[in-house]
């Protein structure tokens, strides 16, 4: 991380503080995050299971360790917090009497809160082809929110935004129904 370095000198001790300063993203990484969320991730206004609280989410999985550790660098240079977790997910499949196992190891990036979820947005919407209607949807979403009290209602605008993306999200999954196994 590039910081910059301010040196105090007194006659017994020298003092050395670091600022830490973010460090500048360069339009090639914006680019490739824009085209990963593209093509492995999901930007989605979710709920929980009470449907009571509704909250912005930015999610990218991969069987790639490295494409989501790179994730998260980039990700960090912005200033963003993530949780990244490794996780290994076993399929079971049953062929007349005999079931077979397999193991697959797979990565996932979360990003969470509108205020974080705004800056990652704002810096990749320009490269963003695909979701663009979602990250507008989202990031109407998250300045609604953080325009308001904390623990404020939901506005009818942010109810109907959240209806809106998962009407892309149930075109999408018909779509993917659609395509036949190989």
């Amino acid at each position: 991380m590039v910081c910059s370095i301010i040196q105090t000198m007194s006659e017994n001790s020298q003092d050395v503080t670091i600022a830490n300063q973010q460090e500048r993203l360069s339009e090639t990484e914006l680019a490739w995050l824009a085209g990963i969320i593209d093509g492995e991730g999901a930007v989605m206004i979710g709920c929980n299971s009470t449907h009571r609280s509704i909250y912005p989410h930015i999610q990218i999985s991969s069987m790639s360790k490295e494409m989501i550790e790179e994730c998260a660098r980039i990700i960090s240079k912005m200033g963003v917090e993530s949780s990244v977790k490794h996780k290994v997910r076993t399929y079971a499949t049953r062929k007349g009497e005999v079931k077979n196992e397999y193991r697959r190891e797979y990565s996932k990036i979360s990003i969470l809160t509108a205020s974080r979820i705004k800056i990652v947005l704002e810096k990749v919407k320009p490269y963003i082809i695909v979701k663009k209607p979602h990250c507008e949807i989202v990031l109407e979403f998250c300045n609604s929110r953080l325009s308001l009290p904390y623990g404020y209602s939901y506005t009818e605008r942010e109810l109907q935004l959240f209806h809106e993306i998962k009407k892309y999200q149930l075109k999408i999954n018909r779509r993917t129904e659609r395509i036949p196994n190989d």
